[in-house]
């Protein structure tokens, strides 16, 4: 069991598919779903709020920035795609 603890304190289990079940199936859903996501932080973020928790930008930034370095490599790797997507949405859940 890898644990995750989300902004909220909430603890999961990153192995377990239960902790998934509200994300979508396929890689290629996945990587629509984070496209999506991505597309909207930037434009929350540079045309909406760029005054607002610097903190918080930088550490999507960084999200993105693995996002962008590791995308090739999983593709089509489900397992991976829908952790990264977790994790995303809880970054981003409460901006600021």
């Amino acid at each position: 069991m890898r644990e995750y603890k989300d902004t909220f304190g909430e603890i999961y289990d990153l192995d377990a598919d239960e902790t998934y079940k509200h994300l979508p199936k396929t890689a290629r859903e996945l990587r629509h779903a984070i496209w999506k996501e991505v597309g909207y932080c930037h434009l929350y973020f540079t045309y909406w709020h760029p005054d607002w928790c610097k903190r918080q930008i930088d550490r999507v930034e960084k999200m993105i920035y693995h996002y962008a370095q590791e995308d090739k490599k999983h593709v089509d790797d489900v397992i991976w795609l829908r952790e990264f997507l977790f994790k995303f949405l809880d970054e981003i859940e409460n901006m600021c």
